[in-house]
């Protein structure tokens, strides 16, 4: 079970292979069994800040959003928005999609707590509950109909 469509992996799969999703699956999955994998520099110093940004103990949820959320953008070359639901609620952050729906997709999506375990819910799952409040929406029916919406889920705190 473990979603890939590597040739060589003789286990039987109870999901189609993730690359179908989004090459960039295929691509990081065979990447990240590269020993030559040459990593700079400054990669591996913003993943370090980012990591020391989430690790700092944090009462307020703003703050640890905006450090995060300015150290990924940097990272990843994308921009991110702090969403909330239609109840106000804190939805995370998404990097915004544009579609010729005139609605945003999201195919980043990071719930972000100022402690782990402060959402209430197991993180290992808080940010799927963000996700499916998120396509669950009423302006995002046309998406659905005409997608599998898919997404990198993350969770930070």
């Amino acid at each position: 079970m473990n979603g890939t469509s590597e040739p060589s992996v003789k286990a039987v799969t109870a999901a189609p292979p993730i690359e179908i999703y989004h090459p960039v699956f295929g691509a990081f999955s065979k990447r990240s069994k590269d020993s030559d994998l040459n990593i700079p520099d400054k990669f591996l110093c913003q993943t370090a800040s980012l990591l020391q940004s989430v690790s700092a103990i944090s009462v307020e949820e703003d703050s640890r959003v905006w450090e995060s959320s300015n150290i990924l953008s940097e990272m990843l070359s994308l921009s991110f928005q702090h969403i909330f639901n239609e109840d106000w609620t804190s939805a995370g952050l998404i990097s915004a999609q544009h579609t010729p729906l005139n609605v945003n997709a999201a195919p980043i999506m990071i719930a972000v707590e100022s402690e782990l375990g402060a959402g209430g819910s197991d993180p290992s799952v808080q940010s799927s509950f963000s996700y499916a409040r998120f396509y669950c929406s009423r302006e995002r029916a046309a998406i659905r109909e005409i997608s599998c919406c898919p997404a990198f889920l993350g969770h930070g705190c």
